[in-house]
């Protein structure tokens, strides 16, 4: 868990009210420039509430007789498009990437149902941490010049991160030192997935699945209604009814997360376990009546002894 402090600082830094302070580490992340308005101006409102609490805003502006966009008649008809600009049509990709992303958690509330949200500021740091795009080089323009009075050569080199290659003695040490973790590590995560069905789609990621299910420690059903969402997801995305999902395991922990809460709602898994089940129902063919007394040839008992195999087969 990312220290309170930190998180908060992301969502201060983010933006404020009327100007939205766009974060190009954001965008370089997400690969999107709309999400990353969506999300900075989402942040803003995060600061304003406070972390791990819930806000509602409207989808659509105000408009006048003519159909343009006038300001908000008071505060609670603040909406994303007057703050953002963004149409109906951008905003819902913005949020199907960043939800997809575990970036923005999304819940309906009240009666009638509005539409809450609420940014997941410890993925966000993570997620930024883990794609390297809060570096501590500045941009061009304000790169100081390494040969300055004084300075030695070697200054060349601070604040660069080591190459990909490079690996520490420590390092090195232990991963030849420890050849029966990766093994034991392994042997645990066969021991959550026994008995999940694991589908072909999330077949490739079940070692990725297996952590995610042993950290949270979900088994039995859950583990199983996961697994499903999971696949689905997958396979939409493949079918291109998905945004991409970059990193599998911060995906999971968002979903675990939300099953946790509450808030879980398998929309991908719930068509999945549907054709998995009707794939597995048990199908006897039919047995000719025979009549009380009536002798049992040979063909009527070679017919039952089939339907018997055929329906133990299945079970």
């Amino acid at each position: 868990m990312t220290e309170p402090r930190l998180t908060h600082l992301v969502a201060k830094l983010m933006g404020n009210q009327e100007v939205i302070s766009f974060s190009p580490a954001i965008a370089r992340a997400i690969g999107d420039v709309e999400a990353t308005v969506f999300l900075c101006q989402a942040c803003y409102w995060q600061s304003i509430v406070g972390p791990g609490e819930w806000f509602y805003k409207l989808r659509d502006a105000e408009r006048d007789d003519e159909g343009g966009i006038v300001p908000p008649s008071d505060a609670s008809r603040q909406s994303w498009e007057w703050e953002t600009a963004l149409s109906r049509s951008r905003q819902e990709s913005a949020r199907r990437k960043l939800t997809g992303l575990g970036l923005l958690e999304e819940k309906r509330r009240e009666v009638p149902a509005k539409l809450f949200y609420r940014v997941n500021l410890d993925r966000l740091t993570g997620f930024l941490l883990e794609n390297f795009q809060l570096a501590g080089i500045p941009p061009t323009g304000r790169q100081k010049s390494s040969r300055q009075a004084g300075a030695s050569q070697t200054s060349k080199m601070e604040g660069k991160r080591p190459s990909s290659n490079t690996k520490t003695t420590a390092e090195i040490t232990q991963t030849t030192s420890t050849p029966s973790a990766a093994a034991d590590a392994n042997a645990d995560v066969g021991r959550v997935l026994n008995g999940v069905v694991v589908e072909k789609w999330a077949e490739p990621h079940k070692e990725v699945l297996g952590r995610a299910l042993m950290q949270a420690q979900l088994n039995g059903v859950a583990a199983q209604e996961i697994a499903d969402e999971f696949a689905g997801a997958l396979e939409a995305e493949a079918n291109g009814k998905h945004v991409g999902i970059r990193s599998k395991r911060g995906w999971l922990n968002h979903v675990i997360e939300l099953y946790k809460k509450g808030g879980f709602d398998p929309d991908y898994g719930r068509a999945l376990k549907a054709r998995r089940q009707s794939t597995q129902r048990v199908h006897v063919p039919h047995v000719p009546y025979v009549k009380p007394g009536q002798d049992l040839v040979e063909p009527q008992l070679n017919i039952i002894r089939t339907s018997l195999k055929r329906a133990r087969g299945n079970l």
